[in-house]
């Protein structure tokens, strides 16, 4: 079972994705590693602030789905700058942010 304890532990943005279980691009992370975990750490500031404070499976649960957002919005805000395709399927459906 997850815990919020290991979570804290955790430091590179691939922990993040491995300890929620979510597929990931090394390349992306590579290339936005620091957009990435800011947007990533001011969604979990967010979660961290909220009252009632969630318990620990609220919180794990909103944790993923914030960095789903933020991996979703980071590769969606490079493909509108560079005039790329759209960014995966997946990842949309997944994160229910569309472009």
């Amino acid at each position: 079972m997850k815990t919020m304890e290991a979570f804290y532990r955790l430091e590179r943005a691939e922990e993040f994705f491995e300890f929620f279980g979510v597929a990931y691009d090394q390349g992306v992370i590579e290339a936005f590693r620091v957009p990435l975990l800011r947007r990533f750490r001011a969604y979990k500031a967010r979660i961290e602030a909220r009252e009632p404070k969630p318990n620990e499976e609220e919180a794990i649960k909103f944790l993923r789905l914030s960095l789903l957002k933020a991996y979703g919005e980071v590769i969606r805000e490079e493909v509108r700058k560079k005039g790329l395709a759209n960014p995966c399927v997946e990842c949309q459906a997944e994160c229910g942010v569309s472009i």
